[in-house]
């Protein structure tokens, strides 16, 4: 039926306040949608404003230090909606955390040597991370290279001898230059040496077996002379701190461990002296690992890349500890973390890995009840 005169001009009227009412709330559903797409963000890692909360695990101490006051904050003015929380633990601690929250991580990104990291790889425990989202591991220049890249390298640790000049002088002994010569009767009583259970420890019994004829799947070599320096002393330490009270008490002369320990007890005295023995040194690689399972893979990606950069990398060199880049540093610095690289050994944590349940069971059954039996 066709409409026509007063009732037509009603009804065209009635159409046109219909049409606008349906603008109205067609716009403003967009406008709505529009707003909730804003506020919950496009998701993790695509520019959104969307608050991701990172947790970080690594050492205590110095790098802690670094890490709180400088890598962190740094990081987290490039990325405003990204919070990073530090838990401070050793190696074996970290592991055991990602280990325990596995199945629901509490931890993004592990910070831990390279024999944890075997460890952790073997578990299942670390994302493969692929190079091409982190950019800066083109950069790396020293450390082992992580299985199926399921790690980053972001510094390394040389190990050698820490030494009192004056207890040296009091107790009228040579400066080692040998890795053998610890396991000489001059030196009974006077070393601070960590027990294998220790990296420490297990860094000493493999440059022992290299130094005579041996390696880390052939120990045997380090075996006898690590029972000679374990049965010359009064006990092994469990710790870097226990060998530092050690030095610093005089209930020893010497430490085996590595150089940033040295140079950090080297800002309160000057009576203390480093060497690297003929024979090489252990360089022990830290690596930072995405937890398997992380609620935040991209992040905890960008947080490691951003670790290799030039200021996070002068930061931790800044700590003591040797970057794993070509980064430029001070002069007193890199003359403080030089490295001869022709001194370093090639020892694979695959290898350490796979041989440590027998030396656990060595150290056990034939050093632990021994120590100290010859003094």
């Amino acid at each position: 039926m066709v409409v026509t005169g007063k009732g037509a001009a009603r009804q065209k009227g009635i159409i046109m306040r219909s049409n606008r009412l349906i603008a109205g709330l067609t716009f403003l559903t967009i406008g709505t949608l529009l707003a909730s797409c804003s506020a919950t963000g496009g998701g993790e890692g695509s520019g959104s404003e969307e608050q991701v909360e990172l947790v970080v695990a690594g050492n205590p101490g110095p790098m802690e230090g670094v890490m709180r006051d400088e890598v962190i904050p740094a990081f987290e003015d490039e990325h405003p909606n990204v919070s990073v929380t530090y838990v401070p633990g050793v190696s074996s601690e970290t592991i055991a955390s990602v280990k325990a929250s596995r199945d629901a991580p509490t931890i993004d990104v592990a910070i831990v040597e390279s024999n944890s990291q075997e460890d952790g790889r073997k578990a299942e425990l670390w994302e493969p991370i692929d190079f091409a989202d982190a950019p800066n591991t083109s950069r790396i220049q020293r450390g082992e290279r992580a299985v199926d890249d399921t790690g980053v390298p972001v510094y390394v640790l040389p190990y050698g001898i820490s030494y009192s000049k004056s207890y040296l002088e009091e107790n009228n002994l040579d400066t080692p230059t040998a890795w053998n010569d610890l396991s000489d009767a001059s030196m009974a009583g006077h070393l601070s040496v960590c027990d294998i259970n220790s990296a420490f420890g297990r860094g000493l019994l493999i440059l022992l077996a290299n130094a005579n004829g041996g390696s880390t799947t052939d120990i045997e070599p380090g075996m006898d002379a690590y029972l000679e320096v374990a049965t010359n002393q009064r006990t092994l330490f469990k710790s870097s701190a226990t060998q530092t009270q050690a030095l610093q008490d005089g209930s020893a002369g010497l430490a085996v461990w590595s150089r940033d320990r040295h140079l950090q007890l080297t800002k309160d005295s000057d009576d203390y002296g480093f060497v690297i023995p003929k024979g090489g040194t252990y360089l022990q690689t830290s690596f930072a690992n995405v937890v398997h399972g992380s609620s935040h893979v991209d992040v905890a990606t960008e947080f490691i890349d951003f670790l290799l950069d030039d200021m996070p990398q002068q930061a931790i060199a800044g700590a003591f500890l040797n970057p794993v880049t070509d980064v430029e540093l001070s002069s007193e610095l890199s003359e403080s973390l030089e490295l001869d690289e022709s001194e370093v050994l090639e020892v694979k944590a695959t290898e350490v890995q796979k041989e440590l349940p027998s030396w656990f069971d060595w150290y056990n059954r034939e050093v632990a009840p021994n120590v100290g039996s010859k003094l």
